[in-house]
């Protein structure tokens, strides 16, 4: 089953220093995620990096760009968010606040 049920959101935050994070929301889970905008380049670059939680930086998940290289996938357990690369640049880039974000279960 896949459905669209988050809301990725790319901000300035404070979280221990000064960085750019890469924010993943859920209403299917209460837990905030993140991937420092140095990581989601690496993402990009076709290699895999963890997804840690906003509260308190313990890894959850991985994130890393699909076979197809049309997606970013974010593996947080027990579920697999997808979402469109050409969105995840649309928000990366400034012309979006968010990207649709399917779950598949």
């Amino acid at each position: 089953m896949i459905f669209p049920a988050i809301s990725v959101r790319f901000v300035c935050c404070n979280h221990n220093y000064h960085s750019l994070l890469f924010i993943v929301c859920s209403d299917l889970d209460n837990r905030v995620f993140f991937i420092p905008l140095v990581d989601v380049v690496t993402v990009l670059d076709g290699e895999t990096v963890p997804v840690p939680l906003l509260s308190n930086s313990t890894q959850v998940g991985m994130a890393k760009r699909s076979v197809s290289g049309k997606a970013i996938n974010f593996w947080i357990e027990p579920l697999l968010y997808t979402s469109p690369l050409v969105r995840v640049m649309d928000v990366l880039e400034g012309r979006a606040r968010k990207a649709a974000v399917f779950v598949g279960v």
